[in-house]
């Protein structure tokens, strides 16, 4: 037995050494190793033959020179050896330009070859991991929506409280007071508590006033909204003194029986903006909560107690 299991051993080794060299033959690492390698590979084969071109040519340049400036009293040696030297020059000169021209375009389409199939192989591993990022990213927005499916609003208040507590303000209530000690987001309601919208801070900061005057600003909301041109980011209308013009309004509501994913469906309907918010009402239109997409989201990693929907 112990020598079964040491040749297992053994097997799992040699299995895990050869997993690694062709990891290492087939990865990026190597492939890119080599590319290197042989695109400086020709151009050192390319520099190597234009400088033997070059020394033939400084040397045959030389040795014509000597032949020239040697003094031989016999005339027709001179001659036959210059005519000799001539016919040797030209043909190696000529037998060099050929090489070069030959081996040029040959190294060229190497190179381009190399370079094609490198960069190619890149944008094919791109191409696949874009693929492969798409395929989870989908894989996972299904996961998601079955499991807001299943998320009622109920439970999920149940679970955060926090979210139960809607901070609001009356249209009547002071700018500044309101800004200060309730925050920069909060349900704007007339006077006979009908919701008109949520107010925010960073719309009313787009306006020549700065955060710090802001919250010293002693008027109501409905003498603000009346002076000031306040445009609401989510729906893009205007704040007038009975909420947004054309009755329009930048929040969805949905009832404590409605799951996540109804309540997600309606948010991206109005808005892609992720401040945009769901306003919780009971049977009696009475306000239960907020949902938010940052409760969505933690909704949709968190555990929460799934109850099948009847």
């Amino acid at each position: 037995m112990p020598n079964e299991k040491k040749q297992e051993e053994n097997g799992k080794n040699n299995k895990n050494i050869l997993t690694g060299i062709k990891d290492y033959f087939t990865g990026g690492a190597f492939a890119n190793g080599l590319a290197i390698i042989l695109i400086l590979g020709t151009i050192g084969a390319i520099i190597w033959i234009i400088g033997v071109h070059q020394a033939t040519v400084s040397y045959n340049q030389q040795l014509y020179k000597e032949i020239i400036n040697k003094p031989n009293p016999d005339v027709n040696i001179s001659d036959q050896i210059f005519d000799s030297f001539q016919i040797f020059y030209r043909e190696s000169n000529a037998a060099n330009t050929n090489i070069l021209s030959i081996l040029l375009p040959v190294f060229g389409a190497w190179v381009g070859a190399i370079i094609a199939f490198y960069y190619g192989n890149k944008n094919f591993e791109k191409l696949s991991q874009g693929y492969k990022d798409a395929v989870d990213a989908i894989s996972t927005s299904i996961d998601d929506s079955r499991k807001l499916a299943v998320s009622k609003v109920e439970d999920v208040l149940e679970k955060y409280p926090e979210y139960k507590e809607v901070l609001q303000a009356k249209i009547s209530d002071l700018v500044g007071k309101s800004f200060k000690e309730i925050g920069t987001t909060f349900l704007l309601k007339d006077d006979a508590d009908k919701p008109l919208g949520f107010m925010y801070m960073e719309d009313i900061l787009k306006l020549d006033i700065t955060e710090e005057n802001l919250k010293k600003e002693t008027k109501s909301f409905k003498e603000f909204i009346i002076e000031r041109s306040i445009i609401d980011e989510i729906t893009s209308k205007k704040w007038t003194e009975n909420g947004l013009e054309d009755k329009y309004k930048n929040y969805i509501e949905i009832s404590l029986n409605d799951t996540l994913l109804t309540a997600r469906d309606k948010m991206k309907v109005l808005t892609d903006k992720q401040k945009v918010r769901c306003l919780v009402l009971d049977n009696q239109r009475q306000i239960k909560g907020i949902i938010t997409m940052e409760l969505i989201a933690k909704a949709s990693t968190d555990e929460i107690e799934e109850k099948v929907i009847k």
